[in-house]
């Protein structure tokens, strides 16, 4: 065998490798998400309360097979982010466990701002473990020691 064809195929054998790796790597990612990306939250609707002041309805779905647990919902301005929201107080939700299906809540909020308009960022663990957020503009990311997250913004348990 040629030297030029020993390197076609060690370089053929290298690029199938790399394949084959990239290949495993994106469907372990996409294995660890898929429970994760079943999860959803949003607002239908808002209005003033008069015993319980400016309110959210919300739904919250898990289209998964398995519930999520410690989920922690929390309502703020579309134009604020979960850092720089400092009055989480008092806007928030907390189930212990979500199991599939759908629910509507009413979430206390401090109302909006012109411009502006609420929506929810949720926080919750997965069946296997894996902490999440799924913020107000539908974004699905990892959300690790989101409890130390809380804690910071002098959030504690119990929550209620």
């Amino acid at each position: 065998m040629s030297t030029m064809a020993t390197w076609a195929a060690a370089i053929s054998s290298v690029g199938s490798l790399l394949t084959a790796l990239i290949v495993f790597c994106y469907n372990k990612n996409k294995d660890k998400r898929s429970n994760a990306e079943k999860v959803a939250g949003w607002v239908n609707f808002t209005s003033v309360s008069e015993k319980k002041g400016p309110i959210a309805n919300i739904t919250v779905r898990n289209m998964a097979d398995l519930p999520v647990y410690d989920v922690f919902i929390m309502g703020c301005l579309n134009n604020q982010t979960l850092d720089n929201f400092a009055v989480w107080n008092k806007c928030y939700l907390y189930n212990n466990i979500l199991p599939p299906g759908e629910k509507t809540a009413e979430l206390p909020t401090l109302g909006s701002a012109v411009g502006s308009h609420i929506v929810i960022n949720m926080f919750f663990r997965d069946a296997s473990g894996r902490e999440w957020l799924r913020d107000g503009k539908g974004i699905l990311k990892e959300a690790k020691n989101y409890k130390d997250r809380l804690r910071n913004k002098k959030i504690f348990e119990p929550y209620f």
